[in-house]
């Protein structure tokens, strides 16, 4: 396996995978709460200011990596470049804890107004800053210990602001003292003030959905033995539904490093008002981390089941078995009904186009059937749900470098990036009775620091 294929598949590995510092803006905050992405935070200045650099409002933003350093750029409405490097891991600005780390993810929505991303594995912490100016409200570190020391590496993975003062963050990973304080546990949901960007001592613990499960290990001479595996919930994408906030658990082994285990495919449910959490089963689906808000409807989400293998990485019998897609509705009781299903077990001809998925309504996703860094390169695939067609719109040239893309509902387009071609893939998506996808000629990000697109998301 050659260096860039084994670097970009270091990437989706990763997948699986209390200081705080205040700088603030110019406070105009107008004390709205944010029920959804659209509302102005109250954070930073809601006005023109700032806009003068750039020839339009951005609608999309990319992270460029080699997985070292960082780069995030922002674009218009068409995909052309408005500002090749906004940030990257090249500037401190003032006050900042530390610039860009080289693994670094958008939240799954941006608030008007602000512009956040996520450090995740080893620097663990949210920075926030004011869209598009780029003056920082400030960072929080999510790694537990109020004195500054790092508690352990909590990888955070996502956060959802659901008021001015109140934000939470999925922890994916957590401790392995047993003994550790509750706010080194980790494997929860962390809250912290969006204004100050302090910890506030809001905990959900997701530890019900530990568990022990039998899984493999394998010896150095190649033979599997049965084992008994701690597995734990590892929160990572949210979606905020009104007063309730749904909860990606990928379920998978405790510890990376030792015996393969996983459980069954659940979806967490939070209760703001009452602080309860809620489990819904999945039917034998694993690794269900990713969930997405679905455009066009107001309660509905899709989530992505990876699939996981307790033998290997690339046995596409194991992932193949528990890979899959399931869009759920919440109900007016706070219950999530399920409104379609494709699981890949069901045909074992299908791809499985289960990786860095995006939504795009009416029951269609688009999503990534990896490589194996040998003869099968990454596909894009659209996968209709309740029909289990799949149509293959790109065929990539290597393996690994397809990355997670982006639906711009007011734009129209559908933009993916790919690393191996230092490109970003460009979709018209039609809604106008029955949706198509027309491809347009693919657009390159000129980072001056050279990086390759590997995340794209919409503003």
């Amino acid at each position: 396996m050659n260096t860039r294929i084994a670097e970009n598949l270091g990437r989706f590995l990763i997948a699986f995978s209390l200081t705080s510092l205040t700088v603030g803006c110019d406070d105009d905050s107008n004390g709205t709460s944010l029920e959804d992405p659209n509302v102005q935070s109250g954070l930073c200045p809601s006005g023109e200011s700032g806009l003068s650099s750039l020839s339009e409002i951005p609608s999309f933003a990319v992270i460029s990596t080699d997985f070292s350093s960082t780069a995030v750029s922002l674009l218009g409405a068409e995909a052309e470049v408005l500002a090749e490097s906004w940030h990257n891991s090249g500037v401190t600005r003032p006050g900042l804890v530390a610039a860009l780390s080289g693994d670094v993810v958008f939240p799954s929505a941006q608030y008007a107004g602000t512009f956040g991303v996520i450090d995740r594995f080893g620097t663990d912490a949210v920075s926030l800053f004011c869209q598009p100016e780029g003056d920082l409200v400030g960072q929080v570190r999510l790694s537990g210990n109020p004195d500054g020391k790092v508690g352990f590496r909590s990888n955070p993975h996502d956060y959802v602001i659901v008021s001015d003062t109140s934000a939470f963050a999925s922890r994916y990973s957590g401790s392995l003292d047993p003994d550790a304080p509750e706010i080194d546990q980790g494997t929860d949901l962390l809250g912290f003030d969006p204004t100050t960007m302090t910890l506030n001592g809001d905990r959900v613990d997701l530890s019900d959905f530990n568990e022990v499960v039998t899984g493999l290990e394998q010896s150095e001479g190649g033979e599997r033995t049965e084992v008994d595996v701690s597995v734990v919930s590892r929160p990572s994408r949210i979606v905020r539904i009104g007063d309730y906030l749904i909860v990606g658990l990928d379920r998978l082994s405790s510890d990376f490093s030792g015996p393969r285990g996983h459980g069954d495919g659940i979806t967490a449910v939070v209760d703001l008002n009452s602080e309860t959490v809620t489990g819904v089963p999945l039917g034998g689906l694993a690794n269900c981390g990713q969930v997405t808000r679905v455009p066009g409807t107001e309660r509905e989400v899709l989530v992505a089941c990876k699939g996981y293998s307790n033998v290997s990485f690339f046995d596409e019998e194991g992932v193949r078995a528990t890979s899959g897609l399931v869009q759920l509705r919440l109900n007016g009781s706070g219950e999530l009904e399920e409104v379609a299903r494709f699981e890949n077990a069901d045909d074992t001809s299908s791809l499985l186009a289960t990786w860095t998925v995006t939504s795009l309504g009416d029951g269609l996703a688009v999503g990534v059937a990896l490589g194996n860094g040998d003869d099968v390169t990454d596909r894009l695939v659209l996968t209709e749900l309740e029909t289990g067609s799949q149509e293959v719109l790109i065929v990539a040239d290597g393996s690994f470098v397809l990355g997670q893309g982006a639906y711009g509902t007011s734009s129209g387009l559908l933009l993916v990036p790919n690393s191996g071609a230092d490109e970003i893939h460009r979709f018209v998506v039609s809604t106008d009775g029955e949706t198509t996808l027309q491809e347009l000629d693919a657009v390159t990000v000129a980072s001056s620091t050279g990086l390759p697109p590997v995340r794209i998301a919409a503003l």
